[in-house]
């Protein structure tokens, strides 16, 4: 469809661009997906949709509302049943993580964006270019589906599109999985633009367990931050520890302990980031033979401060439990023999190989696995078969 309106010869390709994009994204899903168009005026105030996995149903509501003035849209979640259309209640599957980045929300440019989003640990599985931003997805092998567990699940979600969200200077308005992205193949409208949104980067390689991402998550700082962002005012003086020292009842660290909590930071690269210094700090009390309950208490407290107002968005009791192995692997380390103040400075080196390694045999399994994969479908449908499955006809 051009800008007048009017149908384009490329539109149809242009459509099944857009249902390959939803077959990509919902793969590992069952239940159907919701689509729907918002005027750019009343944006929110609601709008026609379609909850359906038909391929040619979708093609002709994409077909139809991709006009001036509009934007169609996809729920990041599938829905229960047809009759749903998306709101928290009706979200059945979560199959992939999102980030929606504005340009003008950040200093960034779109090449240094692009360049810092590849760079990440995880790299995103796709990235998408919607007019006037970036999206970005991570892809799940399996898709969570939310039953028993239905609450717990969701927020734990939530929390990891938090942080996803503070890590590349994202949009928090749509860090929940009933939100609203825009659909590939469509077009950008707004102030009065007619703007391509299309896939910039993908990999089908990368797919990812959220176990995995959340690890990410709590040791990588933001590597693109907002113009307005949480503040982030440490407060180092002696005073404030003197006196939460003496509100927990308990001695203060030794001095090394206490300068390094006072110096550690969010968004530092350096040796006071917030994972070296819990590493450092926890096995140094370890070593002076701090109670466990009390290294916690004070971890907790310093990172709290340290992340400023980031933490608010923080999961707060997957931190406690980080800090917790931390103990328990200084403990054992002691108990061996192998911790002792010589061996503290090596503790973060230590944990990033580590780290390094299972990401790094995670990709290869999946690779593998991948590989064996393609390979046997290549040989049960053959050249044909696998051309076919490219057409929309496949998204069903």
């Amino acid at each position: 469809m051009g800008r007048n309106g009017k149908h384009s010869p490329a539109g149809d390709n242009k459509f099944a661009t857009s249902l390959n994009f939803l077959k990509t994204l919902f793969e590992t899903t069952e239940g159907p997906v919701n689509i729907c168009a918002l005027e750019n005026e009343t944006f929110g105030k609601g709008g026609p949709m379609e909850t359906t996995r038909d391929p040619t149903v979708l093609e002709k509501f994409i077909q139809r509302h991709d006009k001036k003035g509009w934007g169609v849209y996809f729920c990041v979640g599938t829905m229960v049943s047809e009759k749903h259309h998306h709101s928290e209640d009706a979200i059945n599957e979560i199959p992939f993580l999102h980030v929606d980045i504005d340009f003008k929300h950040i200093d960034d440019k779109y090449e240094d964006v692009l360049r810092k989003l590849k760079t990440l640990p995880l790299p995103p599985s796709m990235i998408v270019r919607s007019g006037h931003g970036v999206h970005a997805y991570w892809i799940l092998k399996e898709a969570i589906v939310l039953g028993e567990n239905r609450e717990t699940d969701y927020e734990r979600v939530k929390d990891a599109l938090k942080l996803l969200c503070d890590l590349v200077g994202g949009d928090m308005k749509v860090t929940h999985p009933a939100a609203l992205m825009r659909m590939v193949g469509s077009h950008n409208t707004k102030e009065d633009s007619w703007l391509d949104v299309v896939i910039v980067d993908q990999d089908d390689i990368r797919r990812y367990e959220l176990d995995d991402i959340e690890d990410m998550l709590s040791i990588k700082s933001p590597i693109i931050l907002r113009k307005e962002r949480p503040p982030q005012e440490p407060n180092t003086e002696d005073r404030y520890w003197e006196n939460y020292y003496n509100s927990l009842n308990i001695k203060p660290p030794p001095i090394d302990v206490h300068q390094r909590l006072k110096d550690m930071r969010y968004m530092c690269g350096t040796e006071n980031a917030i994972h070296s210094t819990q590493l450092s700090v926890t096995a140094s009390m370890v070593i002076a033979e701090r109670d466990p309950e009390e290294i916690v208490k004070l971890v907790m407290e310093a990172t709290k401060v340290a992340a400023g107002g980031y933490w608010e968005r923080w999961n707060h009791k997957r931190e406690e439990r980080a800090i917790r192995r931390m103990i328990a692997d200084a403990q054992k380390k002691k108990a061996a023999g192998k911790l002792g103040a010589s061996t503290i400075d090596n503790e973060e080196e230590e944990e990033e190989e580590r780290r390094a390694a299972h990401s790094k045999r995670r990709c290869h399994e999946h690779r593998f696995r991948y590989k064996a994969k393609t390979k046997n479908r290549e040989r049960c449908q053959g050249k044909s078969r696998r051309q076919e499955s490219q057409s929309q006809d496949q998204f069903v």
